[in-house]
């Protein structure tokens, strides 16, 4: 038995590598908007979380005042603090563990300490 295209074999590959390249093309895509949603959640959760440490910030400053000097905290300073996404540079994302009040587990706490 001998089989017949109902097209031209040129055609085929032709045709065969566009419609690869578009089907690539849109998994692509759904793949990179999968991630920056889930991305965009996980940053609206640290919110709170973000905002929280800004306040322990402010009552820090509050309660060591002497330390500060007359001018305490900027204002400014504190707005920086709160736009800083410090989840993006832990690894894993974590948002507990990047607004917590105290060093990241198993980073140096300072050079200067011995």
């Amino acid at each position: 038995m001998h089989w017949t295209l109902p097209w031209p074999p040129h055609g085929i590959c032709a045709r065969g590598r566009v419609g690869a390249y578009t089907i690539i093309k849109k998994l692509l895509l759904l793949a990179f908007i999968a991630v920056a949603r889930e991305a965009m959640a996980k940053d609206a959760q640290c919110v709170p979380e973000r905002a929280a440490m800004v306040e322990i910030i402010r009552a820090y400053a509050r309660s060591g005042a002497s330390l500060l000097g007359s001018e305490g905290i900027s204002e400014r300073v504190l707005e920086a603090v709160g736009q800083t996404e410090r989840h993006r540079f832990i690894p894993g994302h974590s948002c507990s563990v990047a607004y917590m009040d105290g060093p990241l587990p198993g980073m140096p706490v300072g050079i200067w300490k011995k």
